[in-house]
């Protein structure tokens, strides 16, 4: 939506501001937990960071689900409010279209497990990618791949449980890492952690629809992760702490029943599993948060700014599309894609881009650049990948090209004072980014 009015990030921050403070206001005044566990959950590294100060998309997908969590988790359930709710949900993240019981036992419930699961039908027929488009997700929608890595890809969609729930970095301020990763054999210990963290959640959790939603959900998303994107980053494993939060939400305030304390709810276990698991997850946010969140987390920003700085916002070539969609959006202008050979303002990551991505070189890039300056009659920005360089030129800057091609339909063709490549000493008539 933001992007109909302004192509500016700083747009998104001031969205994912709102949806964090709406989420940890559920949260911290609608939760049916202790202060300290309400606090500790803000607090964690999965709502604190990941989906909080970094600003995407799957912020909207958590406030969707406390949405949902406080319809249902009342004496009179909300059966409506939820449906609405879970319905923006799914069409949020794939990874959310999830039905959350599969027992319907009154005609409101019924209609929200069945709406539930036509929108969820429905989202996920959205995401399988058209036939040309397999470079990214290579297993979506296809059996007969997943496996491209044999067993190695089934540990390690099995990682994901152990990945969310204990997040601590392998150092400190080491994003998108974990702390067995350093160790041999780090897949099998992190997916046999996983399943035994899994056995845990479960038998601390009492016969409710939260145990229910815990079982079914963890099988979802090993098979979400298996078909789809590996547990590899954060983004993608810290659903399963949302699947924990849901479940564990429901457990303690089972719809149509008032809400239970855990210590009461059945299970003498269930408040040692959620202590341990929060505390990794502000333990995780200490480690992670202070050295990403007060320093440039963007080089596309930086980047941006160089080529905002030196007029050259309306001209920048790109040879890598996705840093360059980024820096266009800093511009809230397009860049010309080398690949594609277009002006493009989104990164499409299509067979098309792939594979002649995988063939474009640095020298390429700058002579489609000096090419493009000739058309402008004016300097413009090169944003290349470090790819090899033809034999005997190395990767630098190029002079644009001046004069026409004869013959050439009005067009101009690289034609550099020198090869393309070739560093021309203490000229650099290209921005290299």
């Amino acid at each position: 939506m933001l992007t109909r009015f302004t192509g500016d990030p700083r747009a998104m921050q001031v969205l994912e501001l709102a949806i964090v403070a709406g989420s940890f206001a559920l949260v911290l005044f609608r939760a049916p937990f202790s202060v300290p566990v309400r606090v500790m959950i803000v607090a964690g590294y999965c709502l604190g960071f990941e989906y909080g100060v970094i600003s995407r998309g799957y912020g909207l997908g958590v406030l969707a689900l406390l949405l949902v969590l406080v319809a249902l988790a009342r004496p009179r359930p909300a059966w409506g409010a939820a449906l609405a709710a879970a319905t923006l949900l799914a069409w949020t993240s794939l990874a959310g279209a999830v039905a959350l019981d599969p027992g319907p036992r009154s005609a409101p419930r019924r209609r929200f497990v069945l709406g539930g699961l036509l929108v969820a039908t429905a989202s996920a027929l959205t995401c399988l990618p058209p036939s040309d488009f397999h470079a990214f997700t290579p297993s979506l929608g296809n059996f007969a791949t997943i496996g491209g890595s044999g067993v190695t890809r089934f540990v390690d969609a099995t990682t994901g449980i152990w990945r969310a729930l204990v997040p601590i970095p392998a150092r400190l301020g080491g994003w998108n890492s974990q702390l067995l990763d350093r160790l041999p054999a780090a897949p099998w210990l992190q997916a046999l952690a996983s399943v035994v963290l899994f056995a845990l959640v479960l038998a601390a959790l009492p016969r409710s629809m939260g145990r229910r939603l815990w079982w079914l959900g963890a099988l979802a998303t090993w098979g979400f992760f298996l078909v789809v994107v590996l547990p590899d980053e954060a983004r993608y494993a810290d659903v399963v702490f949302l699947l924990f939060l849901a479940a564990l939400w429901l457990a303690v305030a089972p719809p149509g029943r008032p809400a239970a304390a855990p210590a009461a709810s059945g299970r003498r276990r269930l408040p040692a599993v959620v202590l341990v698991v929060l505390a990794a997850q502000v333990v995780a946010l200490v480690a992670v948060a202070p050295s990403l969140a007060f320093t440039p987390f963007s080089p596309d920003q930086a980047v941006a700014r160089a080529a905002r700085a030196a007029h050259l916002q309306d001209a920048i070539v790109s040879g890598e599309d996705f840093d360059a969609t980024a820096v266009g959006a800093y511009l809230d202008r397009p860049s010309y894609s080398v690949a594609r050979g277009a002006w493009i303002r989104f990164f499409v990551h299509d067979d098309l881009e792939a594979r002649r991505r995988a063939r474009l070189t640095t020298a390429a890039t700058v002579c489609a650049a000096a090419a493009l300056a000739g058309r402008l009659h004016r300097p413009v920005g090169a944003h290349h990948p470090g790819g090899p360089a033809p034999p005997g030129r190395r990767p630098g800057h190029a002079r644009p090209a001046r004069r026409p091609v004869p013959g050439d339909a009005g067009r101009r063709r690289c034609l550099p004072a020198r090869p393309c490549g070739a560093v021309a000493p203490g000229r650099p008539g290209l921005t290299d980014a």
